[in-house]
């Protein structure tokens, strides 16, 4: 479904974009793609089962084991001077687990722009947010 939104907004917009894949983050594709940025609104609730409905998939993720993933083979997938970026849910709980998968993959999170959202539309509730540079340690 994401697939197919970006190619109504293209046509909506009459902007064409390259490499718009549908994959398991990289998996399927090809090996010698590369990209000037690579960014993912990943699903910020660490789950402790395994998930194979979509649905829970958008929110949960397994032991974080595609964030940890999305770390580990970003990079290989970038153009020299490529950038990758991170969005997630700040909240303590979910912030901390997350700062600790990256360690153990070997990067840090640089903050880029940090807000809060409404949870949803009907509600006066605010969740805090962020976008994360991911800077591999050298």
């Amino acid at each position: 479904q994401a697939v197919e939104n970006i190619r109504h907004n293209e046509v909506k917009t009459g902007i064409k974009l390259d490499g718009v894949y549908q994959s398991d983050l990289f998996n399927d594709l090809p090996q010698d793609q590369k990209f000037d940025v690579i960014f993912w609104n990943h699903p910020f609730a660490k789950s402790d089962h395994e998930i194979d409905d979509y649905l829970e998939m958008a929110l949960s993720d397994f032991e974080y084991s595609a964030l940890y993933r999305y770390f580990t083979d970003a990079e290989k997938h970038l153009k020299e001077n490529g950038a990758v970026y991170l969005a997630t849910g700040n909240m303590a709980e979910y912030l901390s687990d997350i700062n600790k998968v990256a360690a153990r993959a070997g990067v840090t999170l640089e903050p880029v722009k940090i807000g809060a959202i409404p949870v949803h539309a009907e509600t006066a509730t605010m969740m805090d947010v962020g976008i994360y540079k991911i800077v591999h340690k050298t």
